[in-house]
Formats: C-alpha cells, structure tokens, sequence
C-alpha cells in the first residue's frame, strides 16, 4: 500500500470512529452543571428562579427539575430574556435551535445532546469543505475531517448541551467561506460570509476573534493582483463585516447592558495561575487537541511531547514554508484567533480565561486544520521520504485520537482532572434510604439543579440559604455540607444523633493547578447522613 492510501485509510477510519464517537452512549456521561445551566436557559428560567426555590422549606425533586423543562407558560420571549440579562456573551442561535430541537424530542439526557450531536457530525463534513478547498486535494479534506473527527476537545463538545460546538462548526465555515471569496470574489460569495459572520456572534461573543484575525489575514494579501481584484476583495470583507457588526447591534445593546452580569458568569477564571502553572496547563491544552486522557492517566502525558513536536513542525511551515501564502495565513489567523487575545486578556487582568479549554475552541479547530494542510501537502510533494512522513504522521494522529476516546469512554464524569463529584452517585447512594430528606444550602445550588435529574422526582429536597431552622425527619442526608451546616444539623438530631460520611466515591487526588489554597467541593464531601443512635435491645 502507498503512502498517499494508507493515509486515506487512516482518514476513513477516524471519520468513522468520530462520528461513533459522538452518538455512543449519549445518556451515559454525567449531564454536569453547565449543560443544567443551557437547559435552565433553554426553558426560559433563571437563576433567580432557582434561588428562590432556597427558602429553607421542602420542595420534592421535581420543583427543581421543573427548570430544565420547556412548558408553553415560558417561551421564546423568556428564554431571551433569560440569556441577555444573565449570559448575554452567549448569545441566542444555539438555544433557539436547542428549544425546537427538545420540543420535539423530549427532555430525556440523551435527547438533550442530539442537537449537539448532530452539529459535531456537520462539523466532520465542514472541516472536509475547508480542507480540500485549501489543500486543493482529497487529501487534504480527508485529513481535515479525520482530525476534527477524533479531536477529543470536539468529542466532548458534540455530546453536551452548550454552544460550543456550533462556533466550532461556525469557525469552519467562515474560513472557507472567507478562503472561496478571497480566490474568486463575488458579492454573492461575500453575503454567503455575512450570514455565517452573524450567526457566528450570535452564538457567542469570542466569535468576533475568528473574524478579526480571518480580516487580517484578507487584509495583508488583499493587495496582490490586479487592482479589481484587491478592491473587491477589501470592499467585500468589509461590507459583510459592517453588515454582520450592524445585525448583532440589538444584542450588542443587551450586552452593553448586562456586561456586569455576563462578567459575574465567567469570574470564576478571572484569577491567576502561577507563571510555570500556566505553562503546563498550555502545553497540555496543545497537546489535548490530538490526546486528551485529563489527568486519569499521567504517565500516558508523555505522548504529548510528540504531539507538540509535529504541532511545532506545522507552524513552521505555515510561516517559513511553500504553499498558497494566503491559505497558509489563514491557518495561523484560525490558530492565533482566541489563544493570542485571551492570553492578552489574562497578562492584562491576571485571569486564566485562556486556559480554559472550550473558551479557546476555535483555535484548537484551527490547529487541527493547520495539522491536516501540512500533512496534506507533504502527501503530494515529490519526496518520497516527505510523503512517508505524512503518512506516518496521519497514522499517529489518528491512533492517539481513537485512544483518548477508548481510555476516556468508560468514565461517568466528563473531567477526571480533579476531585470529580457525580450527582448521579449520589442520587444511586440516597435511593437506598426513600423516605430521607436531602439537605441542601444556596451556595450548592448548580450541583442541586444537576442532582435533580437523577432523584426520584418525589424525593423531599431541604433548600435553606445558609443553615436550617429545623431538622425533618431523621434519618436525612446533607448535600455538599459546610462545617456550619454539619454542626447545625447535628445538634438539631439531638443527643445520641450521629453524622457520618457516606459520599459515594472519591475522585482522583489531583493537584490544583490554581494553587491558590482555597476549599473546593469534591467528592469526599458530599453526602453525609444524619441518624439517631440505634436502640439497644
């Protein structure tokens, strides 16, 4: 076999095990706190909704899972309003098109995600457009689709419900849409730009990063070729732009308004990690675009020292090498996009927003794309020692991809980077005890909103602000306890009561790479039972 077909044969197997990947088992990871916070959005509740429902009184399971729930009493104008005053920086288009999508299908785990999956699929197929336009080869696009399709960052975007995966299929989109344009300029070609441009910032903010940075790449070849062509290229960036920048300004002005709040949703990275922190943390998410294990798997982080080196090779021929100089460009415009203005962001503000994986996604989507045109062009060079190269490489990729998958399927929780908590464990450990209230304070009220789906839906949730008033019946379980709440509970039992730890699992004993020393909820702190002592016969 050829080194030009065993590359083929890598691409189809990763396209096929990509999109395996992605509707396998769809109600088997944990649905966790951010796809409960979409769903909340998706419904048309918010979040003072569910602070409310944290009144020191005792409301069955159901109450709280009720905010997942699409009902016609809220529709369309709620959910609006629910994004714009408590994550304007999201924007609508995912939600719209998640509410169709569950009004139709149901509020079932899996049936949740499809949406998202079937976006990941398209994502397969878009990044096969991009890959053969800019390669000019069936390589290329094969190559392209076969990256995106075992990337695990994508994988694990295109089975939750969040809008991620959509400004990943958007990012896509753009830069061929941009890269057609660019060749053969047409204001149909442009207003094609214009739609995917507006679509892209409403779906998230960070989407206007892709297209500044895809602008300056159209900016520094604009100039060459005739004059006609330079200025129906310049015109045609610009109109569509302009035209995308004065569609976006009614939820621009939601923004404006509500920044403080949009602010408050994301202040958990507004703080620093240590210089040699931030530098692990990059080099695993470079490398965690082709492998990602979390960290279930240390010794296994030594493969992302390959992978960095083949990602180093890349960039280099994208800057020193042959090839379309604009495409080549683009590549580096599509990588740069997020990665180069968050870290900006973070040395400005001493945050970490870069370093949060799906805050980045376009340009882990842009690196598997660099990836895939280099190798794509060293496949049809004349050297047969480049061609093997590719080959070897291709394979590489491929199976590190189809190994993070296999290593990473079995697990319940989506992150294994920590001590995880799983809600889900915890409703199987309580269902031993039906009649045993679970106490619950405000500060744990995302976990409570997760943990709703999972309990019976007349399992008699406890909601107090800080610490309870009064005790039900006993025996009762504390969810996610403070010191206060533990101490409250158990002198409200009365004498002989007794507290004991029942947490269903520990997580893995990682590190925190924040290093900032404070106390984080984990899995060794989230059930205890209270109970009287048994009675002597």
């Amino acid at each position: 076999m050829t080194a030009r077909r065993t590359l083929l044969a890598f691409a189809i197997f990763a396209i096929v095990l990509g999109i395996f990947a992605r509707v396998d088992a769809l109600d088997h990871k944990l649905l966790w706190q951010d796809e409960a916070f979409s769903l909340l959005r998706i419904s048309g509740h918010t979040n003072a909704q569910l602070d409310a429902l944290f009144d020191g009184g005792v409301h069955p399971a159901r109450e709280v899972f009720a905010l997942q729930r699409i009902t016609p009493e809220r529709g369309v104008r709620e959910m609006l309003a629910s994004i714009s005053r408590e994550e304007p920086q999201r924007g609508p288009l995912y939600y719209l098109l998640a509410r169709v999508w569950i009004g139709v299908a149901g509020n079932g785990t899996a049936q949740v995600r499809e949406l998202s999956v079937f976006l990941g699929i398209a994502g397969i197929g878009l990044a096969y457009g991009l890959g053969r336009q800019a390669a000019r080869s069936l390589a290329g696009g094969a190559l392209a689709a076969a990256f995106f399709a075992l990337a695990p960052v994508q994988i694990r975007l295109a089975q939750q419900v969040r809008e991620y995966v959509l400004v990943s299929d958007l990012t896509l989109l753009s830069a061929l849409l941009v890269l057609r344009a660019f060749e053969k300029p047409s204001w149909g070609r442009w207003f094609a730009y214009f739609l995917c441009a507006g679509a892209g910032a409403y779906t998230n903010v960070e989407f206007a990063f892709v297209l500044a940075f895809e602008g300056a790449a159209v900016a520094a070849f604009a100039w060459r070729g005739p004059r006609p062509l330079r200025a129906a290229r310049l015109t045609g960036y610009a109109a569509a732009v302009l035209l995308a920048c004065a569609a976006y300004t009614p939820w621009a002005a939601m923004l404006a308004g509500a920044a403080r709040r949009g602010a408050g949703d994301v202040s958990w990275a507004a703080t620093g990690y240590s210089l040699r922190s931030s530098l692990l943390k990059w080099a695993f998410n470079i490398g965690a675009s082709f492998f990602d294990s979390e960290y279930a798997h240390v010794a296994l982080g030594v493969l992302l020292l390959p992978v960095a080196l083949l990602i180093a090779f890349v960039l280099y021929r994208l800057v020193r090498g042959p090839g379309d100089g604009f495409v080549r460009t683009l590549a580096l415009a599509l990588v740069a996009s997020s990665a180069v203005p968050l870290t900006l962001l973070d040395a400005a503000t001493h945050a970490h927003y870069a370093l949060v994986t799906r805050y980045a996604i376009s340009t882990w989507t842009g690196l598997e794309f660099a990836v895939a045109l280099v190798l794509a062009w060293l496949s049809a060079a004349d050297d047969v020692r480049a061609r093997r190269f590719a080959a070897v490489a291709a394979g590489f990729v491929v199976l590190l991809g189809a190994s993070a998958f296999a290593l990473d399927r079995p697990y319940v929780e989506w992150w294994d980077d920590n001590e995880h908590l799983s809600e889900r464990a915890v409703a199987d450990a309580v269902a031993a005890r039906p009649g045993a209230a679970i106490i619950a304070s405000a500060n744990t009220a995302a976990y409570v909103l997760v943990l709703s789906r999972y309990l019976a839906p007349d399992r008699p949730l406890v909601l107090v602000r800080d610490v309870p008033a009064r005790l039900p019946a006993v025996p009762a379980y504390l969810f996610l306890p403070s010191d206060a709440l533990r101490e409250r509970a158990l002198a409200l039992a009365g004498q002989g009561a007794s507290l004991g730890n029942e947490s269903p699992a520990i997580g893995l004993s990682i590190p925190d790479l924040r290093e900032r020393g404070e106390p984080q909820i984990t899995a060794t702190n989230a059930l205890w039972l209270v109970q009287r002592a048994s009675k002597r016969r």
